[in-house]
């Protein structure tokens, strides 16, 4: 990830991309006035880097730069995740005195926005479920291929059919496991899971 100039005018210790970040705080792309250059929802557990939407300005670059950099050298125990939230979050809460501790240029937006779980992450995490309707449907945690390519392939043909107009599944076909994870509702996702779970010990 190439880094910008923006650093050298950055006050001796600064590290790069944080005169970016301060030069830009009050001001929107182009001087507009104030602006949000980033979007981000909320799960059962705070902020979520699954899915997140940036506007391109000075701003913004300098803060891709300065997550990047804060999880990859020098704090490497840091995730991708942990890195956002300590660059929009913990600066400003120690600086509040009560107010809103996110940072100015971010706004937190409704999760199924840009990030709805399937049924059963939702159910666990406490989060939005995907509905009809919403823009896409976020697999957190999704690693193995044989139990996630399914709900990849269900996602795909899902949106194939409605961008076709063509009709659903017959009822045979909505009472998989992968449907049900899917598309849930959560609750009945959460009960064929931990029948499965149970099932397994016994075996």
């Amino acid at each position: 990830m190439p880094c910008s100039q923006g650093g050298e005018a950055s006050a001796a210790g600064d590290p790069p991309g944080a005169a970016a970040m301060a030069a830009t705080d009050a001001l929107e792309p182009g001087g507009a006035g104030p602006g949000v250059d980033l979007l981000i929802t909320e799960e059962g557990w705070g902020l979520s880097s699954a899915n997140w939407l940036v506007r391109r300005s000075a701003w913004s670059i300098g803060f891709l730069e300065r997550a990047f950099r804060l999880c990859h050298e020098e704090m490497p125990l840091f995730g991708d995740q942990d890195a956002m939230i300590h660059l929009l979050l913990n600066e400003g809460a120690l600086a509040s005195a009560g107010g809103d501790a996110l940072h100015p240029r971010a706004a937190v937006i409704p999760q199924r926005e840009i990030n709805a779980y399937d049924a059963l992450n939702a159910f666990y995490m406490e989060a939005d479920a995907y509905e009809e309707g919403d823009l896409l449907v976020t697999f957190p945690g999704c690693k193995e291929a044989s139990a996630c390519n399914p709900l990849f392939r269900l996602a795909a043909e899902r949106a194939e059919r409605r961008a076709h107009g063509e009709p659903e599944p017959p009822p045979e076909e909505q009472q998989s496991w992968a449907h049900t994870r899917l598309f849930g509702p959560p609750q009945a996702a959460a009960e064929v899971y931990e029948l499965a779970r149970q099932a397994q010990r016994v075996a």
